[in-house]
């Protein structure tokens, strides 16, 4: 749930903030509001938050210059946060129930917008939904039995190359990586990008029994530091344990012509709905060991190419990478 505040309340807080008044935020477990394009009457505005202990407190200070710092119940020194973004963003557990102030410290009179959250700890967003125990995937020749380790939540923050998740289980080594997580979420996680957002629901729409194929620009971005160039080979990848959808990419940071490696994309959803998992590898062909053109004329017969290929053509081949996937045993 997210809420913004209207018009009236926003007049309330600029008076209130005017006064030298704290700022009570109404916010329960689970919901983020968001104070928007709010003028700054003075250096330092406080706001306040009442929550219980093991929540998760974030912050984010957007189009603003400035500083962000929480204080607990009755303390005088902020309290430190995880290692974000900057000064502009502050998230941790709070320790004890009661009263957190929100200071925010600015230079400028530029309007800013604040983003604030909170969690209790069985958050999806803090809680993968599965455990390492009860997860078994086999890498084979990528790794043998997997050993997956839990990571933690990585908030969106404005300004930040957006490259983290909710919390996940993951194992990943040279050759492949695989992620599980909450797909509630990461639809939380990901809500403030509306693309991915549409991106996911078409990945779902398309997993569903009779639903129709994705074109790869369509999916989830399969890489989050590079574009994806051109795709092939989407195919529909499945077990007892989930369904998944499967291409073969190339992405690149500039506009340049297919060339090796590729990329093995496998994104899907446990067979209860509960669970995203993600798969991914580096994977060759030979006919990509000389770069051609880059016209798109070029481009469809590359993607021509590879997918009239065998699927042990590739390097490695498609059929062991999905092999790995349908090793996957979920509860």
């Amino acid at each position: 749930m997210r809420t913004h505040l209207l018009f009236p309340a926003l007049c309330c807080l600029a008076a209130a903030v005017a006064s030298g008044q704290t700022v009570p935020v109404r916010i329960t477990a689970g919901a983020t509001v968001s104070i928007t394009k709010h003028i700054p009457a003075s250096r330092r505005e406080i706001y306040t938050v009442a929550a219980s202990a093991g929540h998760t407190l974030l912050v984010d200070l957007e189009n603003g210059e400035g500083e962000v710092q929480v204080l607990g119940p009755g303390a005088t020194q902020p309290l430190p946060s995880v290692e974000l973004g900057g000064r502009t963003d502050w998230m941790n557990v709070l320790a004890k129930p009661g009263t957190y102030q929100i200071a925010v410290s600015t230079t400028s009179k530029k309007p800013y917008d604040l983003v604030i959250t909170l969690m209790d700890p069985r958050d999806p967003r803090l809680d993968p939904g599965v455990t390492p125990d009860q997860v078994s995937l086999d890498l084979g020749a990528f790794g043998g039995k997997a050993k997956l380790t839990r990571r933690p939540f990585t908030p969106r923050l404005t300004g930040e190359l957006d490259d983290g998740w909710p919390a996940h289980l993951a194992v990943e080594n040279e050759k492949i990586e695989f992620k599980i997580m909450s797909l509630e979420g990461l639809k939380k996680r990901m809500a403030r990008d509306l693309e991915w957002t549409k991106a996911v629901g078409r990945l779902e729409a398309a997993l569903k029994p009779g639903g129709k194929m994705v074109p790869p620009e369509q999916l989830p971005p399969g890489n989050e530091e590079a574009a994806l160039r051109l795709g092939a080979r989407e195919e529909i990848v499945e077990n007892q344990s989930f369904r998944a959808l499967r291409y073969v990419g190339y992405f690149s940071q500039d506009v340049t012509p297919p060339s090796n490696p590729l990329s093995y994309i496998l994104q899907g959803v446990s067979s209860d709905g509960r669970l995203f998992i993600m798969l991914r590898a580096p994977s060759s062909h030979p006919s990509l060991a000389k770069p051609g053109a880059n016209t798109p004329a070029a481009l469809r017969e590359v993607a021509r190419r590879l997918a009239a290929a065998a699927p042990d053509s590739f390097k490695p081949s498609l059929t062991e990478l999905d092999a790995v996937a349908r090793s996957l045993r979920l509860p």
